[in-house]
């Protein structure tokens, strides 16, 4: 009896498939995973400066613009809802916000750096509306924490009236996106503030992803 039950319930082994076929499932296990986590919103970066404005210089003689146009390359790279937008020698950042406009960015952020004595220091984000108030004051909470820095400002926000620098380009570019800021994370003309274009760009995807 017992051994009638055990041959009723018995699995047959499967056929055995010829060695050229490959699992499916074994195959997407294998699938790499991307390199960095990968947000959803549609994200502007602009490169400030540019089109013959080089920015501010950095204590080891790097311009401003070479620097954030590197960042904005390492991150596009990494995340593909990320598009990078540059000035144009004729027109300006006229035509810029003109493509911003057909792209509709749910968060568009114009890259800087600060600068002034070599000795100043501190994380700041450029806003024109209380709407990018709370992305704005996470990008500089974020930061700071992460390299043990200072806030400058309340929270880290600078309000832009119309007669501030920066102001037509983070107005202009809040017109044609659902939020805006420009950032200027650290002084580069103080040696000890620098971060290397890797880490920062590193620093980005991770915060972007969470956009």
């Amino acid at each position: 009896m017992w051994n009638w039950i055990k041959k009723l319930f018995k699995k047959d082994k499967p056929a055995n498939l010829p060695i050229h076929e490959k699992n499916p499932i074994d195959e997407a296990i294998k699938v790499p995973k991307p390199s960095a986590p990968i947000g959803s919103a549609k994200i502007a970066i602009l490169v400030g400066h540019g089109a013959g404005d080089p920015g501010a210089t950095c204590y080891n003689g790097l311009a401003e613009h070479e620097y954030n146009k590197k960042v904005a390359a390492i991150v596009s790279a990494k995340m593909p809802n990320v598009k990078v937008f540059f000035k144009s020698g004729a027109g300006g950042w006229v035509p810029v916000y003109a493509q911003l406009a057909l792209y509709r960015p749910d968060l568009s952020v114009e890259l800087h750096l600060n600068a002034f004595n070599g000795a100043a220091k501190g994380c700041e984000v450029l806003i024109t509306s209380e709407a990018c108030r709370s992305i704005g004051e996470k990008f500089a909470a974020e930061f700071c924490l992460r390299y043990q820095r200072v806030m400058r400002g309340a929270r880290g926000i600078k309000w832009l009236g119309s007669g501030d620098r920066g102001f037509g380009n983070v107005y202009s570019a809040n017109k044609v996106s659902k939020k805006s800021i420009l950032v200027e994370p650290f002084f580069c003309d103080n040696k000890n503030e620098w971060i290397p274009q890797e880490e920062y760009a590193d620093f980005l995807v991770s915060f972007l992803s969470k956009v």
